[in-house]
C-alpha cells in the first residue's frame, strides 16, 4: 500500500510540473490542472492518515528521504488543495471545488486545528 501511495502523490505532483511545462497548455484555469491539484492533495492526505511516518525523496531538491512526521504530509496537502480550489473557482469545476474543502478540512483535523477544519 505505501508504493501505491507514493505512486500517486508522486504522479500527480509530477504531473503538475509537466503539464505547466507544455507548450500551448492553458495551465491557469483550467479543470484539468484543478483536477490534478486535488489529486496531489488528496494523496497526500492519504499518506497522512494512513502512517505515523512519511517520506519523500527526489526528484524534487527539497524532499531528502528522511523520516518525518505524518503532519509533513497534511501540510504539504495544503497548498494543492488551495490551488485545485483556485483553479476550479476559476474553471467552473464547483464539484473539485467542493471535494478539495472537504480535503482541507479532513487536513486540518489531521493537524488538529479545529477552527480550520470548521472552516472547510
Amino acid at each position: 500500500y505505501w508504493g501505491d501511495v507514493q505512486r500517486a502523490r508522486w504522479v500527480a505532483e509530477a504531473g503538475l510540473e509537466r503539464m505547466r511545462a507544455i507548450e500551448g497548455y492553458q495551465f491557469d484555469g483550467n479543470e484539468l490542472t484543478a483536477r490534478a491539484y486535488l489529486f496531489a492533495g488528496m494523496s497526500n492526505r492519504r499518506f497522512g492518515e494512513t502512517y505515523c511516518e512519511v517520506v519523500f525523496s527526489a526528484p524534487y531538491e527539497t524532499d531528502t528521504g528522511e523520516a518525518q512526521p505524518k503532519s509533513v504530509a497534511f501540510s504539504r496537502a495544503i497548498p494543492h488543495f488551495q490551488a485545485a480550489i483556485t483553479q476550479g473557482t476559476s474553471s467552473g469545476a464547483a464539484d473539485i471545488v467542493t471535494a478539495a474543502h472537504a480535503g482541507l478540512a479532513d487536513v486540518y483535523v489531521g493537524l488538529g486545528d479545529w477552527a480550520q477544519a470548521m472552516t472547510h
